[in-house]
C-alpha cells in the first residue's frame, strides 16, 4: 500500500494470466496492423515538477503518436471461453485517460485479446475535460489523505484519522465520473477486429 500498511501485491491468477498473454496479444497487434510498437517503456510521472510525481503511469506500448493499453481479460478463471468485448467496461477509462495526459498522446489503442475468440482494438481519444475532473478527484485524495497519513505514520501516530469518508457531493461526483465514463466508452471507435 501506499503507506506501507499491507503488503505489496504479488499478483494473483488473472494478473498472471495477463502477463503471459501479453506477448501473444502485442504480436497479434503488430501482425494485424502492420505496425511496430515500442513497448519497453518506462514507468513516466505527470510532470517535471516534484508536486506532481505522485501520479504517473506506464503504458504497455507506445505507437507514433498513440499509446497501446492492452487487456486479456480473466473471465473468472476461464479465459478460453472469452469473446471480446462488445463495449470495453467503463473502469479503464480513467487509466486510459490519465496515461494520454503523462505521456501527452491524443489517443489509446485498446486491445482485447482472447485466445480462441478473437480480438478488438477500440480508439478512445484524449478527453481533457474528463481527465481535469479526475485528477482533481485524485489529487484530492493524495493530499488529503495519503500524504497526511504518511506523515502520522513516520510520526508514530494513528493514520486512521485519514481515511478518505465520501461526502455527498463526492459521491455525486463519482457518480457523475462514472456516468461520464460510460459515455466514453460508448463512443470509443472500433478500429480493427479478428
Amino acid at each position: 500500500s501506499k503507506l506501507g500498511l499491507a503488503e505489496p501485491f504479488r499478483g494473483n491468477a488473472a494478473t498472471r494470466h495477463g502477463s503471459a498473454s501479453e506477448p501473444l496479444a502485442l504480436k497479434a497487434y503488430e501482425e494485424q496492423l502492420q505496425v511496430s510498437v515500442q513497448t519497453h517503456v518506462a514507468f513516466q510521472t505527470l510532470g517535471e515538477d516534484l508536486s506532481e510525481s505522485w501520479l504517473g503511469a506506464s503504458p504497455d506500448g507506445l505507437l507514433t503518436d498513440g499509446l497501446l493499453e492492452i487487456k486479456c481479460p480473466w473471465n473468472r478463471g476461464s479465459p478460453e471461453l472469452m469473446k471480446p468485448w462488445d463495449t470495453p467496461p467503463p473502469y479503464y477509462v480513467p487509466q486510459i485517460q490519465g496515461q494520454m495526459e503523462v505521456f501527452d498522446r491524443e489517443y489509446v489503442h485498446l486491445l482485447c485479446y482472447t485466445p480462441n475468440h478473437g480480438c478488438k482494438v477500440f480508439r478512445f481519444e484524449r478527453d481533457r475535460a474528463y481527465w481535469e475532473n479526475c485528477y482533481n478527484m485524485l489529487a484530492s485524495f493524495w493530499w488529503q489523505h495519503v500524504v497526511p497519513a504518511r506523515m502520522a505514520k513516520e510520526r508514530g501516530f494513528d493514520v486512521d484519522e485519514y481515511a478518505p469518508q465520501e461526502s455527498p457531493e463526492e459521491t455525486r461526483r463519482r457518480c457523475e465520473m462514472d456516468s461520464y465514463a460510460r459515455k466514453i466508452v460508448m463512443d470509443a471507435e472500433v478500429v480493427h477486429k479478428w
